[in-house]
Parts: structure tokens; C-alpha cells; sequence
């Protein structure tokens, strides 16, 4: 009978008030089973989240996005407040596959998973140590229908009173139902092997999907049949592109909308999952015509989805005079036929309303909403190309072969890449340029996550309630964050480059990722994550590839990177460009070549050229 409560996490109580596993609030530690209700789902009372306090026009977390879940992230990190933990104990970022002072244990499949832990590293924090938040993060996907166990061992901290008390059965003030829950655990982790007595604190949480939310959306997208290409520039006809390019043309096309005054879902279905349509909306459309396809036969040119990053356009990496990305050569090189729209919540437009989010964090699902919103746009615009007649419209010339469909991402636009291709339908090959996953971990050591930063901490001052509101935030993320479409790839060949010592997007989130998916690290590389399998010769990906600037590392803590200009380095490189040349072969896509031979693909090996 013991096991079945924590089986299920539901323990009679005599209706007191649940003061949590550590007796200072059911939040904590975050996430727990105390938060699920009777029927499976998530029970995160309203207000209890962190927010801006309503006399400061704070908005409370809208929890009714949140609680129709079964389970936490599949990558959740874990907040804990610890006293005496003994830093050198924890296992090092980016993950360890076992041991260590704390461990994370998929108790459904009976094995430990790689994790790591550290404490936070905010300024706040290391000014309030009693605020000062442990943080346990999982460095591969975890299963949803699994329940997941933290374990802190002595070795890390030692033993808090009230668990002791828990594990021991004699709390008289345990309302929650802990101690069964606490003794079921110690019990189940003894199996495991673990010596009880060694254990400083442990509890459990089950992993759920939150993917249902978007794919419902995909499921009532309908095929967008109308667009508007008004604005064109054509070299032939005098106008000034960047070299390399032949027609640029900007318009929109008309789409299905989800969206209440484009800012977040106007309502959801009785299901209390799906959002409800609101109508239509006029999606954004770029569309870039190279210079090397303007001689080619009718019918033979494949079409590229191209995804911009964080907080731009499409425009901005395609329509500068002075490619100082590289895209327009990369595109004239490939001999393709390139189109795009934005990532609606992400774009250059959408910037005011990230700095209200970072000020009002209640109101995050505002956030991600707007990008499931993006992410389905891109999956229309691949509809618009393949079945909704936008390649036989007059600006193509009968050049394009629709059935030939290919993805490029870069940054923002690789991580949203990885969901929106998940969800297209006939994609030769991917190539996610600088990608990862984990969105709420990896943007706290992003460079660009210091523009927001600031701002956060000024509405939300307690550094401990900001871990708990950013493992939160999670949830919503899921939505929109590729570690949770992982299995939907199928069998598209798939290509993730890699920016050693990235400051945007650290290689953290993007070996993250490619552990998660099973992809393997093309050789030779300059660095052996763990939980990678090696990929030599030609091989169909997915695989993961490395390119090293040669730039100082991040720091290991979780603090936004110093800026070295790592991420966008390589884009330019001659070694990047023709290793997307051989992966978008026409005719054999998806097929991955060392572009350096057997040597790294390094800036001193570049130089060398």
C-alpha cells in the first residue's frame, strides 16, 4: 500500500493546509507530486507562482495553461533551497552520466539519468545566500509517462530536519501526506541501491507531454491558398541586391489565426487544451531568388523554408547589401529557390512585448503563445509551397520544384526549426544551423538574455522565487521547444552545426539536444560530449557537427555568456557552406561529409584555405 502512494502521489489528508515536502510551501521543492491532483493532472493553485505583486499591476500566472498537464517537463530543472551545500559535490555543468552529491532517477525504468546541479549565480543570490536556489537539471530528455526522482546525498548537504522527521514517521505536523510519500520514496531508492541513510533529501515528480496544445493547432490549420507578392526587385530590371541575388519579393499570405488582438489565444476548447481559431491573419512572406537558378531547366529548382533568428526577419539576413551573415552566397551556392515568413512572438515587431513580459513575468503564456502562432505560419507557408499554388505563381518562372522541400534554421530559428519541421510534411533534409533545446535553461546563459535580465530582477527581486518562476516557464515553453517533438523526426535526414564555445546559444543546449534525439557527433570533432555516439565518413544524418571559432569558453555558471561573436562566426565560413552543399545535394539530400577531412574545422583551419 505504501508504494501506491507514491505510485500515484495522492495521500488522504484531513483537509489541512499542504505546507509541502520541506514545510515552507507546496512549491517547494519545485516540481513535486504534491502538485498533481487526484485526476493525474497538475494542481499549481492560483497565485501561488511568482509574480509581480498586484499593487505593482502584476499579472498572476493564468495556471489554467499550465494544469492541464499530466506530468513536468521532459527537461524540468529542480529548485530546492538547501542549507550547507557542499559546491564541490555537485555534478559539473554540462552533466555527468552517474554518481555525484545529486542524482536524478527515472524510477518507472529503474536507471539513473545524466544530470547536473549548481547553485544559482546571480548577484542576488550570492548576496542572500538563505535565497540562494540549488538547481538539478536533467542533460537528456526524460521520458513523459515516467516518474523522476532528485536525490541529494550527504555527500552534498546534509540531511534537513523536517525530512529526517518525514523519513522517520514522527512529524506530527506533516498535512501533506509527506511522510508516506517521503518513506515509499527512501524505500523504492534502497531497492535501487542506494543506502537510505546516505540520503539528505529526495522527492518525485512525473514528466509529462506538453506538446497537445500545438499539435491541436496543426490539426485545423487549413492549407493557405491566397498570398500577395507586391514588392519586387529584380537585378534585370535595375534594381540593387546583394550580390548573388536575382528577384526579392515581399508580401503576405493568408493563414488560420489563433490569436485574440495577435497577442495571445482568445480561448481554448472545452478540453481546456486546444486553442480555439479566431479566424484568419496575414502571415508575412519573403521570398529570395539567387543568381545561379536563373538558367535552370523549368521544374528542377528545390524550395528552402528558411528560419530567421532571434528577434529579426527574414530580411535581415537576406536583404543587406553586404551579406555580412553569408546567407545569400550560401543561398546562391545551394541553387535554390527560398522562401520565408517570421516566427510570430520572435520577431524584430515583437520586441516590445518581450520587455512587457520580462516585467510582468504572470503573463509568460502571452509569450509562447504568440510563437505557437509562428511555428504553425511556417508549417502553412510549407503547405503554401507544396499544395497551395504559391510556386506557380508568375515570380517563379516555372523554376521550382516543390516536392523538392528543404529547411534551413539559424539560431532562434534552428531551435524553432526543430518544432515547426516536426510538424511539415515531406521534408528532404533539415540543416538547423547553431540549434539546441531547453529553452528556459539554455537563455539564462545566453548573451542575449542580459537585455532582459535586468528587468526581471527589478519586478521580481527574490533570486530564489526567479528560479522557481523561470523552471516554471518551462511548461509553457514546451509548447514551442524542440526536446519535445524529438521523436517526431521520423526519418528525416537532419544536420545540427555547432559553434564551439557559443555565446548565444550554448553547445550545452545543443548537445542537449542531439543526446536526447540519438543523433551522433561527426568526426573528427573538437570536443566529446557525453552520451554521443561517433559518426565517421559519409553518413545520412541526423548528425551533429562542430565548428570552432577558437573564442573563450562561457562560463560554466548560470549567467548570461560574455560576448565573443562565437555564435554567428562560422555562418561565413567556406568549410559550413559546403558542408550544406553536400547535405542539400540535389537529387540526394541528407547525406553529411567532414567538410575538413581529417582535420578540426577550426578558424586557424579556415585561415588556411
Amino acid at each position: 500500500m505504501i508504494l501506491l502512494f507514491s505510485l500515484f502521489g495522492c495521500v488522504a489528508t484531513d483537509g489541512a493546509q499542504d505546507d509541502g515536502l520541506m514545510g515552507d510551501g507546496a512549491l517547494w521543492p519545485f516540481p513535486n507530486v504534491g502538485l498533481i491532483a487526484e485526476n493525474g493532472a497538475l494542481d499549481i493553485p492560483q497565485g501561488a507562482l511568482p509574480q509581480v505583486p498586484e499593487e505593482d499591476e502584476g499579472s498572476p500566472w493564468a495556471v489554467e495553461r499550465l494544469n492541464w498537464r499530466d506530468g513536468f517537463s521532459t527537461v524540468q530543472t529542480a529548485v530546492v533551497l538547501l542549507e550547507g551545500v557542499n559546491e564541490a559535490a555537485l555534478p559539473p555543468y554540462p552533466g555527468v552520466s552517474g554518481g555525484g552529491g545529486v542524482r536524478l532517477y527515472d524510477l518507472t525504468d529503474g536507471v539513473e539519468l545524466p544530470c547536473y546541479a549548481e547553485l544559482d549565480a546571480h548577484p542576488d543570490a550570492l548576496d542572500d545566500p538563505d535565497r540562494r536556489a540549488l538547481l538539478v537539471r536533467p542533460s537528456v530528455a526524460m521520458a513523459p509517462g515516467h516518474r523522476v526522482a532528485v536525490v541529494v546525498t550527504t555527500a552534498a548537504a546534509p540531511r534537513p530536519r523536517r525530512f529526517d522527521r518525514l523519513a522517520r514517521g514522527d512529524d506530527p505536523w506533516d498535512s501533506g501526506g509527506w511522510g508516506a510519500r517521503t518513506r515509499a520514496l527512501l524505500y523504492e531508492l534502497g531497492q535501487a541501491g542506494l543506502n537510505p541513510e546516505e540520503i539528505a533529501l529526495a522527492w518525485e515528480y512525473p514528466v509529462g507531454d506538453g506538446t497537445a496544445p500545438l499539435r491541436g493547432m496543426i490539426n485545423t490549420l487549413e492549407t493557405p491558398t491566397r498570398w500577395d507578392l507586391s514588392r519586387v526587385k529584380r537585378t534585370d530590371a535595375g534594381d540593387t541586391l546583394p550580390p548573388g541575388a536575382w528577384i526579392q519579393a515581399e508580401g503576405t499570405f493568408t493563414t488560420t489565426s489563433w490569436l485574440e488582438d495577435e497577442l495571445r489565444w482568445a480561448s481554448v476548447g472545452e478540453d481546456g487544451v486546444v486553442p480555439n481559431v479566431v479566424g484568419e491573419t496575414n502571415a508575412s512572406l519573403f521570398v529570395h531568388i539567387p543568381e545561379s537558378v536563373r538558367d535552370a531547366a523549368p521544374g528542377s529548382v528545390p524550395v528552402l523554408i528558411f528560419g530567421h533568428g532571434l528577434l529579426t526577419d527574414p530580411q535581415n539576413f537576406l536583404a543587406d547589401l553586404d551579406d555580412p551573415h553569408g546567407f545569400v552566397e550560401l543561398m546562391d551556392r545551394l541553387g535554390v529557390i527560398v522562401v520565408a515568413t517570421t516566427w510570430r512572438g520572435l520577431t524584430a515587431k515583437d520586441l516590445p512585448d518581450a520587455i512587457w513580459v520580462a516585467n510582468d513575468y504572470g503573463t509568460f503564456n502571452e509569450l509562447t503563445e504568440r510563437i505557437t502562432q509562428g511555428v504553425a505560419n511556417n508549417v502553412a507557408l510549407s503547405r503554401l509551397v507544396q499544395t497551395g499554388g504559391l510556386m506557380d505563381d508568375p515570380l517563379f518562372e516555372g523554376l521550382a520544384d516543390p516536392s523538392q522541400l528543404y529547411f534551413y534554421g539559424v539560431s532562434a530559428g534552428s531551435v524553432l526549426g526543430g518544432v515547426a519541421v516536426t510538424q511539415m510534411e515531406g521534408v528532404d533534409a533539415a540543416l538547423l544551423h547553431v540549434g539546441g533545446a531547453g529553452w528556459s535553461t539554455l537563455l539564462e546563459r545566453s548573451n542575449a538574455w542580459g537585455q532582459f535580465e535586468g528587468l526581471v530582477a527589478d519586478t521580481m527581486e527574490d533570486p530564489a522565487e526567479r528560479q522557481l518562476a523561470f523552471a516554471a516557464s518551462q511548461l509553457l515553453w514546451d509548447t514551442v521547444d524542440p526536446i519535445s517533438y524529438i521523436h517526431d523526426w521520423g526519418d528525416t535526414p537532419t544536420l545540427l552545426q555547432e559553434a564551439v564555445n557559443d555565446d548565444v546559444l550554448v553547445n550545452s543546449a545543443s548537445e542537449l539536444y542531439a543526446r536526447s534525439a540519438g543523433w551522433a557527433l561527426l568526426q573528427p570533432s573538437v570536443t566529446t560530449p557525453m552520451g554521443l555516439s561517433r559518426a565517421e565518413g559519409a553518413v545520412r544524418g541526423g548528425v551533429i557537427a562542430q565548428f570552432d571559432p577558437e573564442l573563450p569558453p562561457p562560463a560554466s555558471t548560470n549567467r548570461p555568456a560574455e560576448r565573443t561573436g562565437a555564435h554567428e562566426t562560422p555562418r561565413t565560413w567556406d568549410s559550413a557552406m559546403r558542408q550544406a552543399e553536400g547535405f542539400f545535394a540535389v537529387g540526394a539530400p541528407g547525406v553529411v561529409r567532414h567538410p575538413c577531412g581529417e582535420a578540426l574545422c577550426t578558424a586557424t583551419e579556415e585561415a588556411s584555405r
